[in-house]
């Protein structure tokens, strides 16, 4: 089961002084729906959601991604995670003239096919303007980031033609392979070298950059295990490929999280954050909390792979805010 996916730098310049707010993926997103809203449809925004053509307009699979209809898998939700991330390094909440504001789009499926439509949104969302004071802004530059340090510029304001961009995809299958196997399969596997084998007994730290909010039994929880890790990953990729990939899977997640339970924490160093949020459809403030912080894990290396695909598509709730963000990093092998 694979995920197609791409991920988009957006540099934005400022036309003057401007101060964003510290949950610029929330405003980010509100502006550019407003956009891509108008692009897509003439009516209006509170009728979204009981709208007859919810299954076939854009701006609905975009941003209320309904399920599919009459769909045997997942079909208990009545909206789906959407098939994009905004993520906003917060290094600085205050421009000043000619400054840039860099903001990231990842894309996964059938979204990458309207990667024009953001481009658009975006760059009439800075003509309108950013902020109280509704700063006008330019997009500068897009560009396709492959891998940390590789990028490819697909836009510019002096070439305002978008071009066209490599699609990159996760296969689920192959992260998993050790993870299935028995550990009478991994003791009788000599081709396995010495180097896997500390691999797979290496300690993992992953650093939540961003809040990790996850439910079980409709509660928000605080008390995170590496099988929650584990189950928030696996439930997010099987959506994703499903209903924005078309790809189904007959991998058994109930032993991989059975697995991933043996798993324990070495260290961990945590917080509960809130951010505060307004909801333009909904009229209203919402709290969205999480944890944030660091955990590491014992003896985790076979699942370093598996992991890596959730540094790409984040887990968790609100992942098109940018949360569920983390980092992976080796620490230690076991002492």
């Amino acid at each position: 089961m694979k995920i197609e996916y791409s991920k988009f730098m957006f540099e934005l310049e400022v036309s003057e002084r401007l101060r964003i707010s510290p949950f610029f993926e929330n405003t980010l997103r509100g502006l550019i729906g407003a956009q891509i809203h108008k692009l897509c449809c003439n009516k209006t925004l509170e009728k979204c959601d009981s709208c007859s053509d919810r299954h076939s307009c854009l701006y609905s699979y975009l941003y209320n991604t309904p399920a599919k209809i009459n769909s045997q898998n997942l079909s208990k939700y009545n909206a789906l995670p959407h098939p994009y991330i905004f993520f906003f390094p917060r290094n600085r909440l205050i421009f000043e003239k000619g400054d840039k504001i860099i903001f990231y789009l990842t894309l996964f499926g059938k979204a990458l096919n309207y990667l024009s439509y953001y481009v658009h949104a975006v760059s009439n969302a800075c003509k309108a303007g950013i902020g109280r004071n509704r700063v006008p802004l330019v997009l500068s530059n897009v560009e396709a980031v492959y891998s940390e340090g590789f990028s490819e510029k697909i836009y510019s304001v002096e070439a305002p033609f978008l071009n066209s961009f490599k699609r990159q995809s996760l296969d689920i299958e192959s992260s998993i392979a050790n993870i299935l196997l028995d550990d009478c399969e991994i003791s009788n596997n000599k081709e396995k070298s010495d180097a896997d084998a500390r691999a797979g007994v290496s300690n993992i730290k992953l650093s939540f950059d961003t809040v990790f909010r996850v439910k079980e039994n409709e509660k928000l929880i605080s008390e995170i295990e590496f099988s929650t890790i584990i189950k928030s990953l696996l439930r997010r990729f099987s959506n994703i490929a499903y209903f924005h990939c078309g790809n189904e899977t007959e991998i058994d997640f109930k032993k991989i999280i059975e697995k991933a339970k043996k798993v324990s924490i070495l260290k961990k160093d945590i917080n509960w954050f809130e951010y505060d949020r307004y909801s333009s459809r909904q009229n209203a403030k919402m709290k969205l909390g999480g944890i944030i912080g660091e955990i590491t894990f014992k003896a985790a290396g076979a699942w370093a792979e598996l992991l890596k695909i959730g540094k790409i598509i984040h887990i968790g709730k609100n992942t098109s805010f940018g949360f569920g963000k983390y980092d992976i990093e080796v620490v230690s092998d076991v002492e």
